[in-house]
């Protein structure tokens, strides 16, 4: 009965000392995950700094790109003649006169977004003297400039590349070398000027087998003019009087 009754004397303190190794050997593990833990919060706390300094340098890159597009665009895109909501105004009355019947527009002011689908246009026998204010119209495929002897100057022509039929018939034209781009060009009636170089005709890599170009009645020098000439009729250009149509 001593034995047992030591044994059981002894068992609060056995007890006892199992709950504190137990506490012991609890704590460093406690201590362990509370580093891991900080180790993490700090790790997680590098990536999110890691992550916002990726996330800034995406949003500056995409800001700096699409600045950069916009410029980019700007520089070499074609600048628009006018924009909807603006105002458009031609020189010569006898244009206008044609631009507002054609747009049914007979009044008021003339937006650019009225006239930029206009694509044919007739100002023929209209003395017609200043075509400043063409340059709007980027949708004409036939412009009838015909019968007005005073027009010399055809500048504004040049940005209307979507033509394919002009007429300037018995006008006063000596330079066309604003027509030198305007590669939609199928049928030009330029009879009866003061033409005397066709070499821009020549540069006109768009004017070629099947085109009509009517030059007859001009100061044309067949000599001088030989090589311009030549170049247009192997292209396949019919250039009257110099080439037949086949």
């Amino acid at each position: 009965m001593r034995r047992e009754e030591s044994l059981v004397l002894l068992l609060p303190v056995l007890a006892a000392w199992a709950v504190s190794a137990c506490f012991n050997v609890e704590e460093p593990d406690d201590g362990s995950q509370g580093d891991a833990g900080e180790d993490s919060g700090t790790d997680s706390g590098t990536d999110v700094d890691s992550d916002s300094d990726t996330d800034a340098d995406v949003d500056t890159d995409i800001d700096t790109e699409t600045g950069t597009e916009v410029d980019t665009d700007t520089e070499t895109g074609a600048e628009p003649p006018c924009e909807d909501g603006e105002v458009v105004e031609f020189a010569d009355g006898s244009i206008e006169n044609a631009v507002r019947w054609a747009v049914g527009v007979p009044s008021g002011p003339l937006y650019c977004e009225d006239v930029q689908w206009l694509t044919e246009l007739d100002v023929s026998e209209a003395v017609v003297e200043d075509l400043e204010g063409v340059q709007v119209l980027t949708s004409l495929v036939v412009f009838n400039l015909s019968y007005n002897n005073a027009l010399s100057e055809i500048g504004p022509l040049s940005g209307l590349k979507s033509l394919s039929d002009l007429r300037l018939f018995w006008d006063f034209v000596s330079d066309l070398s604003p027509l030198a781009e305007l590669t939609s060009l199928t049928y030009l009636d330029l009879g009866q000027n003061q033409v005397s170089d066709l070499g821009a005709l020549v540069a006109n890599e768009g004017i070629d087998a099947g085109d009509v170009v009517l030059v007859g009645g001009n100061l044309i020098d067949e000599v001088a003019q030989s090589g311009n000439i030549v170049a247009l009729c192997e292209r396949g250009v019919c250039l009257l009087p110099y080439c037949s149509c086949e």
